[in-house]
């Protein structure tokens, strides 16, 4: 392999070896080095090797792949059947993020580089580590971000992958396609604890609650299953709530309506349900379509001072009500809703969608004048529920979700 140098901080290796395992990632059981051409390098001998930002190897086609800094990546695991065909998907690949680079030997016919590597870790690879971990929970393209790190040989380096962050209760969350690479928990490695990310989104009580997986989902515990075949879980966006109910669940306490989602009814009592306030909305043209309010007195321990919204009764609500945009008010009138029962290649359904077009909704009837290009940032096609469902009460605030 022939070294050039493309500038001080990017090395390019001219064509690209056959794939070398470097280095077993950490897991529960000790690591062994599978180095086949190459000495993994010592921490010494890492300080005084050349440092670079890149590097950029060309395949056998001569297609070539820069990885930078910062960038994740697919690595290449311990060699298999399925690798030798190449027929390994990419989700079986190692996905760590690169967090240095550094060179030996740089000014030879055989310049040797590596990559200082954090590991993300499969559901597996979290089980064997840890058994109290349900690898069933997550699905083939989720990782765990761990504290594990490794030198790995710039030659084991497939491709730069996306890995998006998933914050389950986040309003704003991005979609995420069933064929992306995305992560929701961390891995202190020592102690083998594995706990969800806390966000600016959270209610008060989330943040105080244990951050185990699954501790502030439902009624049950249970972690979302992306891949499940049978889930769906519904979300109360109230902010004192936000939180994700399994269906099956709260049809198990009864915490439901006799009304579907195809009822004429069913899409103002979702649109009751705020995302930005726990007080009452009254919509224009009729009385409050929100559910009860619990019949037992809760404990809470944070106080919410909110105005309530009222625009039943004046007229000039009303009148930019029935003037809103037929898809923009379906949007907005959907149960925010997740799971594979619901089709679809989406992971986190359809959340900051419909909360954007009940943000729009609300402003409209306030007197706020819609964007014209609104259809852009909201989607409204996307946000639609395409079967029949179950009005369900949120346990916590009886609101409909």
């Amino acid at each position: 392999m022939k070294l050039k140098h493309c500038s001080r901080n990017t090395i390019s290796m001219a064509r690209r070896r056959a794939p070398r395992l470097t280095l077993v990632k950490n897991k529960s059981k000790s690591s062994k080095n599978t180095t086949t051409d190459a000495e993994i390098p010592t921490q010494q001998e890492w300080r005084n090797m050349h440092q670079y930002g890149r590097f950029n190897v060309l395949d056998e086609e001569g297609t070539g792949y820069v990885f930078k800094v910062g960038d994740n990546a697919i690595i290449l695991p311990p060699e298999s059947e399925a690798m030798r065909r190449k027929e390994l998907p990419e989700y079986r690949y190692w996905v760590g993020k690169i967090k240095d680079i550094r060179g030996r030997n740089v000014d030879t016919d055989q310049p040797d580089v590596w990559a200082h590597v954090q590991w993300y870790y499969s559901g597996e690879d979290a089980n064997e580590l840890t058994n109290e971990f349900d690898k069933a929970s997550c699905s083939n393209y989720e990782r765990i971000i761990s504290n594990t790190h490794d030198y790995v040989s710039s030659s084991s380096f497939e491709d730069v992958v996306k890995v998006k962050k998933y914050h389950e209760d986040s309003l704003d969350q991005a979609d995420i396609e069933d064929t992306e690479f995305f992560y929701r928990y961390q891995l202190e490695y020592k102690t083998k604890e594995i706990s969800r990310f806390t966000h600016e989104d959270d209610p008060p009580e989330a943040k105080e609650t244990p951050r185990t997986p699954g501790a502030n989902t439902c009624i049950c515990k249970t972690p979302y299953s992306p891949s499940a075949s049978s889930v769906l879980m519904h979300f109360c966006p109230r902010p004192s709530c936000r939180r994700w109910y399994h269906a099956k669940c709260l049809k198990g306490i009864k915490s439901m309506l006799n009304v579907k989602n195809t009822d004429a009814e069913a899409g103002r009592r979702y649109l009751a349900t705020s995302p930005f306030t726990d007080a009452p909305i009254r919509l224009p043209g009729g009385d409050d379509v929100a559910a009860s309010p619990p019949t037992k007195k809760r404990r809470t321990n944070h106080a919410v001072t909110i105005t309530p919204i009222d625009s039943s009764q004046d007229p000039e609500c009303k009148a930019r009500y029935d003037a809103l945009p037929d898809d923009l008010l379906q949007a907005a009138q959907q149960p925010i809703v997740k799971g594979r029962a619901l089709g679809g290649g989406h992971v986190v359904g359809n959340i900051r969608l419909v909360a954007l077009a009940r943000k729009a909704v609300y402003g409209i009837i306030d007197g706020d004048e819609l964007e014209d290009d609104w259809e852009q940032s909201i989607n409204p096609n996307a946000a639609l529920v395409h079967q029949s469902v179950q009005l369900l009460l949120c346990p916590k605030c009886r609101s409909v979700i």
